[in-house]
């Protein structure tokens, strides 16, 4: 059976230009990894990580299940790779050397290695080609979009705010205000929605759709401040501007409006079009690059969560369910579970494991926090998981890929655990870090029960953690220190 995998593969990866008939002859396993997450879940520094032990390989620094890793760095040379741009490596490992954290992705790219498994005898000897898509942040919160209509998308767009914490009053007033204004004034449709956006921004930044707005296709950020933000949409176009200049732009309408009773009939139908040509050119190029992949690493900013409260919680929540959900098929009939095995026998082009991890795990001080981190991403993603369908592997993380941090202790309390880091100055500018201790927030074993909860934790500073920086250096002579990055690797290199 692993003959016919091997070969199957092998003849697929042909058919569709991804791969050499002499890779096919050589047997050479390809191993196709999409990196998802919302806006500074920290994907960036996950890939820098990644490539860096990879090249660097120590077996006893980075244990992966025995084995050693060798890379080939003559197999994959240039700027580009299957049509898109290589991962920025160098540009990114020189940050970390500089003190500062990579610049965030502003467009989909990949990392390809070519690398050579050996075992620990030293007698079994593999061919891997590792492929690892890297898909801005932004984009995530288009996911919902992919195989909805318009008028599913306008419905679940309702739902994300109907969460067990009630509609959110600010989208709640949105729908009423669309409803007031009527159909006449198109521009002041838009422009409703454009405040509710900004507000979405200030609350809860990875879930502005369209994704466009934050990110446009040209590679342009919008972002900055609140302030800056309101400031910049009122001129940016909700949807997208192709190479002829035209505008297609579109809004969440209430369901309502799609009787053919409504006064919003016709709008409802131009918006549809518009809908339509965005999932055409944004979404269905990200949705074919996923569904390409074997395997998917969701990354979720667990302590940026806690802050922001249940708002945040609920939409991240909503946000995974449907990217994980609308990639990995659910449990079927007997027929649609043999067609699925097969299609991973033959042809491997089907996601066969998800891993959700919760990053960012040096910012907290105790293996039992990381473990906390751990079961608050298995309540996040509690209501996905187990229902993806069988012959899908699912596991949960908690990890650090570049640990910014050292754990020390309190000189006057050698009971008390604190972290040392680079933290900014306050009001600083240009932007100054200095060496500093603090005692971060121990992490809670389940998410709040209530929004009222929620506000009370917050308030009263029990959601209290520090972003540092790494210090200069970091990575420059060896591969940087880390927290579970290990882990994750070995499953993403299991067959």
């Amino acid at each position: 059976m692993s003959f016919l995998k091997t070969v199957g593969s092998a003849c697929a990866d042909v058919a569709t230009g991804r791969r050499s008939i002499w890779n096919m002859v050589k047997s050479t396993r390809t191993i196709r990894v999409a990196v998802v997450g919302g806006k500074k879940c920290g994907k960036t520094v996950f890939l820098t990580a990644l490539e860096n032990h990879l090249r660097n390989h120590r077996r006893g620094e980075f244990p992966i299940g025995g084995r050693t890793v060798h890379w080939n760095r003559y197999a994959i040379t240039g700027n580009q790779y299957c049509g898109l741009p290589l991962f920025d490596y160098v540009g990114a490992t020189s940050s970390l050397k500089n003190g500062a954290w990579p610049e965030k992705t502003a467009d989909t790219s990949i990392l390809a290695m070519r690398l050579l498994l050996e075992d620990a005898s030293r007698t079994k000897r593999e061919d891997v080609l590792l492929e690892v898509l890297d898909l801005p942040g932004e984009r995530i919160a288009d996911c919902p979009m992919m195989g909805k209509s318009y008028k599913e998308w306008c419905q679940w767009r309702e739902e994300v705010f109907a969460g067990p914490n009630g509609t959110s009053p600010a989208y709640r007033d949105y729908l009423e205000k669309i409803v007031e204004l009527g159909p006449e004034d198109e521009g002041a449709l838009l422009n409703a929605y454009r405040d509710f956006v900004a507000y979405e921004y200030e609350h809860f930044t990875s879930d502005v759709t369209p994704s466009t707005v934050l990110l446009e296709l040209n590679g342009t950020k919008h972002g900055g401040s609140p302030s800056e933000f309101r400031a910049e949409i009122s001129c940016l176009p909700l949807g997208f501007k192709d190479k002829d200049g035209n505008v297609y732009e579109f809004i969440p309408l209430p369901v309502s409006c799609f009787d053919k009773t409504s006064p919003f009939y016709s709008l409802s139908k131009k918006f549809h079009r518009a809908y339509g040509k965005y999932v055409k050119r944004v979404v269905r190029p990200m949705e074919q690059w996923l569904r390409g992949a074997q395997k998917m690493v969701y990354l979720v900013d667990i302590l940026t969560l806690l802050q922001s409260g249940a708002d945040a919680w609920d939409a991240e929540k909503k946000y995974a369910d449907a990217a994980i959900g609308a990639l990995c098929p659910h449990g079927g009939n007997l027929l649609s579970r043999t067609w699925r095995y097969l299609k991973n026998v033959f042809w491997r082009t089907q996601i066969n494991a998800v891993y959700v991890v919760a990053t960012k795990g040096d910012l907290v001080v105790s293996n039992a926090d990381r473990t906390n981190l751990k079961r608050l991403v298995d309540d996040l993603v509690g209501g996905i998981l187990p229902f993806i369908a069988g012959g899908i592997k699912t596991s949960t993380f908690s990890c650090s890929a570049v640990c910014s941090t050292k754990e020390v202790v309190d000189e006057l309390d050698p009971n008390v655990q604190g972290l040392q880091g680079m933290l900014k100055v306050a009001d600083s500018e240009p932007p100054r870090y200095e060496l500093e201790q603090w005692i971060p927030s121990p992490v809670p074993d389940v998410a709040p029960a209530s929004s009222q909860e929620w506000q009370d934790k917050i308030a009263s500073g029990e959601f209290n953690y520090q972003f540092a920086v790494p210090q200069k250096g970091t990575g420059e002579t060896h591969p940087p220190l880390h927290y579970g990055l290990n882990v994750i690797v070995n499953e993403l290199l299991l067959k």
